[in-house]
């Protein structure tokens, strides 16, 4: 018989890795460690995301969205991160 992923668990997932976030940064976040704090086994955990980087944008998805909203309508444009004639490292240092 096949599980089935359950919501419940996806969300203590995603409250386990933004604390794991928080604490030690993307480079040493630990899929481990989320694992522990969201009561699994790893090999579990990989069944609700593919790796760190499918999580991560997972957790900050909705928030990219909410900000694109708001620069669509203060530009008054169809704004996207997904523009790839936007190049938002030329400004970086």
């Amino acid at each position: 018989m096949a599980q089935t992923l359950k919501k419940d668990k996806k969300l203590d997932i995603i409250e386990a890795a933004k604390n794991e976030l928080l604490t030690y940064g993307y480079k040493e976040a630990s899929m481990r460690r989320i694992a522990l704090h969201a009561h699994m086994t790893v090999g579990n955990l990989y069944r609700y995301f593919e790796n760190k980087d499918d999580l991560i944008q997972t957790i900050v998805e909705p928030t990219l969205k909410k900000l694109e909203k708001a620069l669509a309508f203060i530009t008054n444009s169809d704004f996207s991160f997904n523009n790839p004639l936007i190049n938002f490292n030329s400004d970086i240092k």
